[in-house]
């Protein structure tokens, strides 16, 4: 019988956990890093959505971000979105 072909695509192998008494156990294969542009693209939509939430409160949004206000204006005019009266939405994620 012939060696079956390694599966591709997969993103788990099986290693053997010496904490688990030599347990079988998957781990992730390491990914490839996230470029500047995914990241300032998840950046953009965790604001976008912090800031909708809170209904235009910007000292919410940037207690809520972790950021300091002045910090929560430079980056909600980097990424363009608005920063309206409360309630507001006249930005949308596309």
């Amino acid at each position: 019988m012939a060696d079956a072909p390694p599966i591709r695509g997969s993103d788990r192998s099986t290693v053997l956990d010496p904490d688990l008494g030599g347990v079988s156990v998957a781990a992730e294969a390491p990914r490839a890093p996230l470029s500047t542009t995914d990241l300032e693209d998840i950046e953009r939509a965790t604001i976008q959505r912090v800031f909708e939430q809170v209904k235009g409160d910007k000292a919410l949004a940037g207690r809520m971000l972790g950021i300091s206000r002045a910090t929560l204006y430079r980056k909600l005019k980097r990424y363009n979105i608005s920063m309206g009266s409360p309630g507001s939405s006249s930005h949308t994620l596309q």
